[in-house]
C-alpha cells in the first residue's frame, strides 16, 4: 500500500480488538475457536501498531497526511 493509506493500520488495530474480544461477547464457540480468535486478533492488533520507517518518495499534496 502507497504510504498515503498508512493510517488505515489504525482501522486493523481496531478490527484486531473486535476480533480478539468478539468471542466473550458473542455465544457459539468452543474453547478452540475462543483461542484461535484471541490469538489472530492480538496478532493482528501487534502488527498493525509499528510505524515502520516513511519512504523518500513524494505524493504530492498527500504529503501532509501521512502519518
Amino acid at each position: 500500500m502507497a504510504e498515503v493509506v498508512r493510517p488505515v493500520r489504525f482501522l486493523n488495530v481496531m478490527v484486531g480488538a473486535w476480533v480478539a474480544i468478539s468471542p466473550f461477547l458473542l455465544a457459539g464457540g468452543n474453547v478452540a475457536s475462543i483461542l484461535a480468535d484471541v490469538a489472530i486478533g492480538l496478532a493482528l492488533v501487534a502488527f498493525s501498531l509499528p510505524r515502520g520507517k516513511r519512504s523518500d518518495e513524494h505524493y504530492g499534496g498527500w504529503d501532509r497526511v501521512i502519518v
